[in-house]
């Protein structure tokens, strides 16, 4: 449709020339006889070259026109180029947010995904724990059961072999009825030592109150007194304004068990040193005992044996292998875990960590 306009414009301006320069020719023709030679010719030349300058502007303005089409084509192209690149760039953005949108709900399926993962771990390790610790106190009972208690009762069946049961008037009576009675009370301490770890690792509701470690500590000490000034032990406690929520009859024992250990297992060759001591930090209380005793070499000895039942590390020192025992069972039943280090001629270090 504007080709064709041109193109009319285009003839109309020919047509309009044409004619502009017939008439001016006939005028020409006319003047001719009133006008010289050399008029003639300046006239001719000024009326071609007004017909040169008009063919030139008519040219000029053509292409301007044309020109003017061109820009506006590109204009409009630009437009339709800067209009589809704004649409592109939408889609982008739109896919772009849509994208950050998918990665965050993946971040948030894999936050969850490594919580559930972390949770089942805890509770699997914990599982594992609790296994391990179950097959540990099956052992230890079979221990008891093939060696303990079998002892007093074998010991029971051969007294009773040896009886005069003819002549009850015989002296060796005396001596089986003496046996028999401490075979008897070896096997009723056994029973109650078994039916004392029960009560501990089957108690379903354990009292929890408030109470200062310090002064639970102190009566501690007092009732292990005459130990202590036996031994001349230096005892530096550093408990002072500790007070925790937990079961004080279990801690009472705990304590009791630990400086009573350090107490037996001291170097008569250096003077006594204990140090207690207990933090609370991030919602965990942190219990240690550290002596300056006989310790042990934990390269020689299985550290689980150290917490065993009827377990005895040292055979010089009066005991059964009983206290540490317990201690672990309360420790354990509380949620905490008690752990050991030590070396021969240096000490022991007993450090507790429970949660509140």
């Amino acid at each position: 449709m504007k080709a064709k306009t041109l193109i009319i414009l285009l003839l109309f301006f020919a047509e309009t020339a044409t004619v502009y320069g017939n008439d001016a020719l006939v005028r020409v023709q006319q003047n001719v006889a009133t006008y010289t030679q050399n008029d003639v010719q300046k006239y001719i030349l000024i009326t071609v070259f007004a017909i040169v300058l008009f063919v030139f502007m008519l040219f000029q303005t053509i292409f301007l026109y044309l020109s003017n089409m061109n820009t506006r084509k590109l204009n409009i192209s630009l437009a339709k180029q800067h209009h589809d690149s704004q649409e592109q760039n939408e889609e982008i953005k739109q896919q772009n947010e849509e994208i950050r949108q998918q990665n965050e709900e993946i971040a948030s399926i894999n936050e969850h995904l490594e919580g559930i993962v972390a949770e089942r771990t805890k509770e699997l390790e914990f599982t594992i724990e609790s296994l391990s610790t179950r097959n540990g106190d099956l052992e230890q009972f079979s221990y008891i059961l093939s060696h303990q208690v079998r002892a007093p009762i074998a010991r029971l069946i051969g007294l009773a072999n040896i009886f005069n049961k003819e002549n009850i008037a015989d002296p060796i009576n005396q001596d089986v009825l003496m046996h028999t009675q401490q075979s008897a009370k070896d096997l009723d301490t056994i029973i109650k030592d078994l039916a004392y770890i029960l009560s501990i690792k089957n108690e379903v509701v354990i009292e929890k109150e408030l109470f200062d470690v310090s002064k639970v500590t102190k009566v501690v000490l007092g009732s292990l007194n005459a130990e202590i000034c036996e031994a001349k032990a230096d005892i530096n406690i550093k408990l002072e304004g500790l007070s925790i929520f937990s079961v004080k009859k279990h801690w009472e024992s705990i304590i009791y068990n630990l400086l009573s250990n350090a107490i037996k297992f001291r170097n008569k060759r250096a003077k006594l040193q204990i140090a207690v001591e207990g933090t609370i930090q991030n919602d965990m209380f942190y219990f240690t005992v550290k002596d300056n005793g006989i310790g042990l070499d934990l390269n020689q000895i299985d550290t689980y044996k150290i917490f065993g039942l009827y377990q005895r590390m040292h055979t010089h020192v009066k005991g059964k292998g009983f206290g540490l025992y317990v201690t672990k069972t309360q420790i354990e039943a509380l949620g905490g875990k008690i752990t050991v280090e030590s070396a021969e001629n240096v000490g022991s270090i007993f450090k507790v960590s429970m949660p509140l």
